[in-house]
């Protein structure tokens, strides 16, 4: 471990060199949940791609427990995505970004497609994304909270894919970030059912290593996630 983290730090260096003298090679590695890959990448990849044509972008969909390993020996140079519940141990730094809700998605022409309460939904049967190491506490939770029987959980994801795939060819429901109903690539297959209920999601945050400065490229693409931060909130009203 001690190994690989000192390669990593020679890596980031020799990347950091580079780039300060004009020449615009390297990699930029970045953890990130679903939530900004749906709904902060595709506005900021372009602009990113733009000013570091020749950078590779290496891009890890995952959930801070899953990848706080290799934030902390620096193989990935940032975190972006949902707060994890437990607050990370000393060596990094969390910043707060923005918070978050989340919808209740599934496939265009759903049969609960008009259903407007969490009580109409009560004999559906759901897929649930990893929000952390207990993946199903908080769709339990919400039915709890309102007095409703505990769903039917038939599916877990892991990846932005499976969740597309199962709802998009099932009856299954999933309680996802809001921005997935302007997501370009699901549009024409899946569909909101606006429930009246509040339906929290955890917040977006960006953790790293205070000790390890960004490359420049890296902190580039830092800016133009934060960038496009606001266009996230504006698209939940």
């Amino acid at each position: 471990q001690r190994a690989s983290s000192v390669m990593n730090e020679m890596v980031r260096a020799k990347d950091e060199l580079a780039q300060n003298q004009g020449d615009d090679q390297g990699t930029v590695v970045a953890g990130m949940s679903i939530m900004p890959h749906v709904g902060m990448l595709p506005y900021a990849l372009p602009t990113f791609s733009a000013r570091y044509p020749q950078v590779r972008l290496q891009l890890i969909e995952g959930l801070f427990p899953d990848l706080e390993m290799q934030l902390r020996n620096g193989s990935i140079d940032f975190y972006l995505g949902a707060a994890p519940r437990v607050a990370p141990a000393p060596g990094l730094v969390t910043e707060h970004l923005f918070e978050n809700t989340r919808a209740v998605v599934a496939r265009n022409g759903h049969p609960l497609a008009k259903v407007r309460n969490l009580k109409g939904l009560v004999d559906a049967q759901w897929a649930t994304t990893l929000i952390d190491y207990n993946a199903e506490d908080d769709l339990h939770s919400l039915f709890a909270r309102h007095k409703l029987p505990q769903p039917d959980i038939r599916l877990q994801a892991r990846s932005a894919l499976s969740i597309m795939v199962a709802l998009a060819h099932s009856d299954l429901l999933a309680l996802l970030p809001v921005q997935w109903g302007e997501f370009p690539l699901t549009r024409d297959s899946l569909t909101v059912i606006p429930v009246k209920e509040s339906l929290p999601a955890p917040p977006i945050v960006l953790i790293q290593r205070p000790d390890l400065p960004l490359t420049p490229a890296a902190e580039f693409f830092c800016d133009v996630m934060r960038r496009h931060a606001p266009k996230v909130r504006a698209a939940k009203k």
